[in-house]
Parts: structure tokens; C-alpha cells; sequence
């Protein structure tokens, strides 16, 4: 694991060259500047704003003194993998300071540590910038997303430091306004008012800072007592609604004082276990050649920085996640709460981090992703008798993560009585998202076979938006379901039963019949045999003289966006691919298709896996890990592509991809090296369906190593272009 340690031999010069760190819901960005200063910023899944926007809690800096980081001093900044911690050692070659910082896997307290063989001063800073009520204007607005296009001012409101009478530094944000209930009033939905209790409005999160022999100078600064050669520093962050600010202060105060009563080298050696554990679960080293490890290497940090925030309350942000940082950029000169999209979740964007977490086994950091739809389906019913008359389920594409439209995609002005569609077109009959949930519901219950979780999540909600699609179109002269008025994707606004939710409700409805009979409702069995006879058939046809899938039944208008509909067969639903029926047609689509493009959330790339297409596949994977001569000094902060940096969609593709050309399944079928490079080795152990393990080592071609646990899985097992 150390040989894919990122390591700097220089300070940096901004927040852009900060390293990532996280135990799940609490995510930082740590770098350190020439002048003796260390900054790391801190984000928090659950630091949601009054207008849905996810902030940072804060800023911290520590002044080191004398300053270790002078010219002709050695310098190295390491990030440690295995243990989920930063080094920087840094001064006199003889007689360096040793740094660690460490977010406790366990706890919400970031942690602090220096040492050194002479005596040395520290000072920690809280940096406040957001200080004064301010409006949001221009491209900043865009951080605002869903109050855009408000007719009142979009304000960013002032965090505020609090006196304790201690030797300590206590901040806090509060949200003092709320968009919840307007968001609802204007799409006649103010009724969930009486059923539901506002997420947003005094949604309290801040930080406080703690620290051994540290002495307050004032509201926002310690100060060491005296030198000495050793200095901790710990800093708690805490969210909650709660009444009022004081009783917030007595939360995080009581939080502090209940963890400096744990020991702190037990505190570490859980801290250190539970990452070694978590890189004991699954892994892929490639290697080989220097594009295999190149693509290790990206593989391995994506992986890290989804682990930093994949535990919080709410799911990961495709746009930017918990590591956003101060812009450069010359349309975006924005601080560190800036973010292209703000805070709602597009489906297509962050499906793709949830994903890979079924082959590596992280089966804990799917739980917020699954928890908001689980939590958001009560409103999606009551929305969808509102909006529409009838039963089941819609979810839009794109959501507050209470299920809701924001407002610039439903629209200011948009007439509710009656109600036709929303103003956006890009999403307007954009519903299949929900279908791709199911989907990944259905794939973790094959993988972990719980059964409680296949009758208390999977079947209700799938039901529920199956549902949807069973009330919410007629049928055509075969009586099966006639998808119309729809989309395929944001691409084509105009389609009779496009692809993506036809391969949807044919995958899902075929999955869940196979589900012991004992998981369903007599409701809930009856209607997924019915509807199983009702839906539409997969369009295929031919272009340029070759057998080829379409992408809808009919298609009326110009593409939108760079997508590839007809692929959503391939990925996620997957009907087509190694191994299975008409491979050569759609194989037919991907050297046709319209769009080849394998950046940011477009993903030619994974679908050249899946299709067998190792060359194809090997070049854009490779191209998308090499790492770009961007103004980000971390490797893996991709992007900002079309979304932000780091862009979690990018760095997604390339596990999805990597995963695809060593493992696929077919039912019970497990596939490997379906789409490998003869020229690479690799070394992995990885997960499938049936709680099934596979560890391998491939070399020159030939398998020195493979074990399945269970054993009766062997059975299963197909080599592909293996000898």
C-alpha cells in the first residue's frame, strides 16, 4: 500500500495543493506554506446552509515557530494510506519537526500532533471568512443552486465565535432562514409542511479547538504556554438542529469533554486498525507497465478520498464532496463554500460513486445513499398524487435530499393548478433515476443476501416506483406500458420509450421475480408478475447496415447533452455485455455511437469494458487516470470537468472501468479478466453476489493464485481470454 503514498518534498502555496483526509463525515484538506503555517480546511456531510448548499464548518491554521519550512530546510509531506493519516517532517536534517494529523476514524475530532527534539511555540487560528451578511451575485449565485433564479436576494449569512471562559476556540454557524417551505409552497406541495418538520432551519454546525498547554490571546487564537517539544491540538466538529445556539454549545462542549477521556494511543490504534482493515477488504494493483500502475494509483486515491466522506449522514456530493478549496479559476474566482451545482444530488452524477463500492466491499458506504431515497419515498408518493393523480413513486433527477425539486428546475413561475412539467427541459420527464437505485438495492442484496434489508428497503421502494411507471402511462394497442411523453436521458427531450427506463423496468422486474417468494406481500408479488407481461420491448434496428440497438422507439429533436441512451443497457442494466446474447449488435452501437467520450461523468470508457473491448477500454482508462497539469496538486482532485473539482464522477469512471475489465457476472456466472491487457499483472481480491470473495494474482498471463470463498462458487467461475 505506501508505494501509492502521494509525497511532496516541497510546501505548497495555496489551498489548492492540500492533500485530502476524513473518516467518513468529517472530510480535510491539509497543506502547509513556506511561511511556517499549516492550514486545513474542514467539510462535514451534514453542513447544510438555509438554501441547501453544503459549506465548510471552518478553517483552521497553526503557526509553527521558529518556522521548520525556511529555505534549505528538508521538507516531506506524506499521505499515509494504510493508516489513514498526513506526515510532514520538515527543519534541521538532524533535528526535524515530525507532524501528524489524523481524523479519527472513530470519533468526530480531528487530530494534531507535533514533536520535536528541541523546544518550538505553536499558535492555532480559526480563519473566519464568512463575517458580514453578504449577496450572493453573478456566476457566485451558482453555488446557490435551486435559488438562482429567486427574486430575492440570496444571502450568505456570518458564522460567529463564542466566548466559553476557557482556554479554547468555539465557532458556529446557524441557519437562521430556510428555503424548505417556500421550495414547497411553489409546487402546491405546503401540506408536507403538517407531515414533515424542516430540515434546514437552525441546522447549527462549527468547531471547537483544544489543545495541551495552550493559552487563549483571544476569541479566535491559542497560543502555547511556554516551548516545548511536543504540542497536541484537537478539534471537534459537531451539526445538529437544535433550539438555540447554547444549547449547540453545550452539546459540543459535553462531545469534548467525553472524548479527551478516551486514551489517546487507544484512540489511534483503533483509528489505525480500521483503515487497515478497511484496504484489507478488496483491492486491484495492476502493474506491469507504467500505465497499469499509473491507473492503480488513481484507483487507490479515489477509493481513499470516497472512504473519507462515504460515512456521513448524507450522501457524497458528486461536486467537488467534502474537498472543495478556494477557486482559481477565472469564471469562478469563488472561496471554499463555492461549488458549480450547489447543493442538490443529480442521480446520473452520483450513482456513479456508489457503484464500485459493491466489487470493493464497502457495503457501509453505500448506507446514505440508500438511507435519503429510503427516507425521501414518503414524499415522492405524496408528490406524485399531487402532481400527477395517481399512485407509486417519481423521484426527480434532480433533488434535495428530502426528495423535492429545487425551484430553478421546476421553476419560479411554474402552474400548479393544473400541473403540466416542470420549466426545465434537461429533466422534465427525467424519472428513470429511480429505477438505477432499485437496481443497486437489488445488486447489494445479491452481494450481502439480507433478507431483512430485501423486505424493508429493496421491494418497498422498488414497488413503489415500478408503480409509477404501471399508473403513470397508458398502453399501447399491445397493452404493454407506452412511455410517453418522455426523455432519454437529458439528451433527447422528445422519445417514445427510450432505452434507459425500458432496460430499467426489464432489469429490475426480472431481478426481483428471482427473490424468494417468502420476501414479498401477496400486493407486492401479484404486481410485479403482472407488470412483468406489460412492459415494452427493447427497440433494435440498424445504421449504416449493422444491427444496432436504438435508443427509443422514436425520437423527435436534436441531441442535448453527450450521452449515449442505448448504452444504459450495457451500464448500469446490464441485459448486454460479455457473455451474454447479441453482444455483436450493441458492440455495433459502441463503435457507432454518437458520443466517445470517457471524462467526468461520460463513460465510454466502462461501457468499452462490459462490451469486452480491452484495447478501447485499456487506452481511456489509461487516459482518464494520467493525472492532468492542473492548478491541483493532489493527483486524484479531478476535474472540474463539467461539475467541480475534485470531480467524484471522474475519479468513479475509473473504478467502475478497472473493476469491469477484471471481474463482470452473468447470474450466477462469475467472468474474470473479461476485458484485461495481455501486458498486465495484477494482483486483487474483490467481491461478487452470494457473499461470494475472489482473491487472484495474474502474471505474465498465466493465474499463479486464486481462491473463492465460498468454495462451491468455483463452480461458477469462467475465465475469459485466460489460458
Amino acid at each position: 500500500m505506501s508505494k501509492y503514498d502521494v509525497i511532496w518534498n516541497s510546501p505548497s502555496e495555496n489551498s489548492r495543493g492540500s492533500m485530502p483526509l476524513g473518516n467518513g463525515d468529517i472530510g480535510i484538506n491539509v497543506w502547509a506554506e513556506r511561511s511556517g503555517d499549516i492550514y486545513f480546511y474542514i467539510g462535514k456531510t451534514d453542513a447544510w446552509n438555509g438554501k441547501g448548499s453544503l459549506l465548510k464548518v471552518g478553517k483552521v491554521k497553526i503557526h509553527l515557530t521558529p518556522n521548520p519550512f525556511t529555505d534549505g530546510a528538508i521538507f516531506e509531506q506524506r499521505l499515509d494510506l494504510k493508516n489513514g493519516e498526513i506526515e510532514i517532517k520538515s527543519g534541521n536534517q538532524n533535528n526535524p519537526i515530525k507532524i501528524a494529523v489524523w481524523v479519527d476514524a472513530k470519533h468526530p475530532v480531528i487530530h494534531f500532533d507535533a514533536t520535536g527534539e528541541s523546544e518550538f511555540e505553536i499558535q492555532t487560528i480559526v480563519e473566519i471568512w464568512r463575517t458580514n451578511v453578504r449577496e450572493l451575485n453573478g456566476n457566485e449565485r451558482h453555488t446557490a443552486y435551486g435559488v438562482i433564479k429567486s427574486p430575492n436576494p440570496v444571502l450568505v449569512y456570518p458564522d460567529s465565535i463564542l466566548s466559553t471562559g476557557n482556554d479554547e476556540i468555539m465557532w458556529v454557524h446557524r441557519n437562521r432562514s430556510s428555503i424548505w417551505e417556500e421550495t414547497l409552497d411553489r409546487q402546491g406541495l405546503g401540506f408536507w409542511k403538517e407531515r414533515a418538520s424542516d430540515p434546514l432551519i437552525n441546522n447549527t454546525f462549527g468547531g471547537l479547538i483544544r489543545g495541551n498547554e495552550l493559552i487563549s490571546l483571544n476569541s479566535k487564537t491559542l497560543n502555547s504556554a511556554q516551548p516545548q517539544k511536543e504540542h497536541h491540538i484537537s478539534v471537534y466538529a459537531l451539526t445538529d438542529q437544535v433550539e438555540s445556539i447554547d444549547d449547540w454549545k453545550d452539546k459540543i462542549t459535553a462531545l469534548a469533554d467525553s472524548l479527551e477521556q478516551i486514551n489517546s494511543a487507544s484512540a489511534r490504534k483503533a483509528h489505525r486498525k480500521f483503515w487497515n482493515d478497511f484496504w484489507q477488504r478488496s483491492w486491484i494493483y495492476a502493474s506491469g507497465t507504467p500505465d497499469a500502475r499509473t491507473v492503480t494509483q488513481a484507483y487507490v486515491l479515489q477509493r481513499f478520498i470516497s472512504a473519507c466522506a462515504g460515512r456521513g449522514n448524507f450522501p457524497q456530493k458528486f461536486n467537488g464532496s467534502l474537498f472543495n478549496v478556494d477557486s482559481l479559476l477565472a469564471d469562478y474566482p469563488y472561496d471554499a463554500d463555492f461549488r458549480r451545482w450547489g447543493g442538490p444530488y443529480w442521480l446520473q452524477n452520483t450513482r456513479l460513486i456508489y457503484w464500485p463500492m459493491l466489487m470493493n466491499g464497502d457495503y457501509d458506504m453505500m448506507q446514505p445513499f440508500f438511507k435519503m431515497y429510503k427516507d425521501a419515498l414518503p414524499y415522492a408518493e405524496a408528490a406524485t398524487q399531487h402532481f400527477y393523480g395517481h399512485g407509486g413513486a417519481f423521484f426527480p433527477e434532480t433533488m434535495y435530499f428530502w426528495g423535492s425539486y429545487n425551484l430553478d428546475n421546476f421553476g419560479w413561475n411554474t402552474p400548479i393548478d393544473p400541473y403540466q412539467h416542470t420549466e426545465n427541459q434537461y429533466i422534465r420527464y427525467y424519472f428513470q433515476g429511480a429505477l438505477e437505485v432499485a437496481a443497486m438495492m437489488l445488486d447489494y442484496y445479491r452481494h450481502i443476501l439480507d433478507e431483512a434489508f430485501a423486505k424493508e428497503t429493496l421491494l418497498p421502494f422498488a414497488h413503489k416506483v415500478i408503480q409509477f411507471y404501471a399508473e403513470h402511462y397508458p398502453r399501447d394497442e399491445n397493452r404493454k406500458i407506452y412511455i410517453y411523453p418522455s426523455q432519454a436521458l437529458e439528451t433527447y427531450w422528445d422519445a417514445v420509450n427510450p432505452m434507459p427506463p425500458v432496460a430499467g423496468l426489464h432489469w429490475n422486474v426480472a431481478g426481483i421475480l428471482e427473490l424468494p417468494e417468502k420476501f414479498f406481500t401477496e400486493e407486492q408479488l401479484d404486481f410485479f408478475k403482472r407488470i412483468a407481461n406489460e412492459l415494452p420491448a427493447i427497440r433494435r434496428g440498424a445504421k449504416d447496415g449493422k444491427e444496432v440497438f436504438l435508443p427509443a422507439e422514436k425520437i423527435s429533436g436534436e441531441p442535448r447533452n453527450h450521452e449515449n441512451p442505448e448504452f444504459y443497457a450495457v451500464f448500469p442494466y446490464r441485459l448486454f455485455g460479455v457473455g451474454k446474447p447479441e453482444l455483436e449488435r450493441m458492440q455495433n452501437n459502441f463503435d457507432m455511437a454518437r458520443v466517445k467520450l470517457a471524462q467526468g461523468w461520460s463513460h465510454y470508457d466502462v461501457v468499452a469494458a462490459f462490451l469486452g473491448r480491452t484495447e478501447q477500454a485499456k487506452e481511456l482508462l489509461v487516459n482518464r487516470a494520467t493525472p492532468l497539469d492542473s492548478i491541483c496538486r493532489f493527483p486524484a482532485f479531478w476535474g472540474p470537468n463539467w461539475d467541480w473539482t475534485p470531480d467524484q464522477d471522474h475519479g468513479s469512471n475509473i473504478l467502475i472501468c478497472l473493476q469491469a475489465m477484471l471481474m463482470q457476472t452473468n447470474g450466477d456466472s462469475i467472468l474474470l479478466f473479461p476485458a484485461w491487457p495481455k501486458e498486465w499483472d495484477v494482483d486483487f481480491k474483490i467481491h461478487a453476489s452470494q457473499q461470494t470473495t475472489i482473491l487472484g494474482v495474474l502474471k505474465q498471463g498465466k493465474v499463479e493464485k486464486l481462491k473463492i470463498v465460498p468454495k462451491g462458487r468455483k463452480r461458477d467461475l469462467i475465465m475469459c481470454n485466460i489460458k
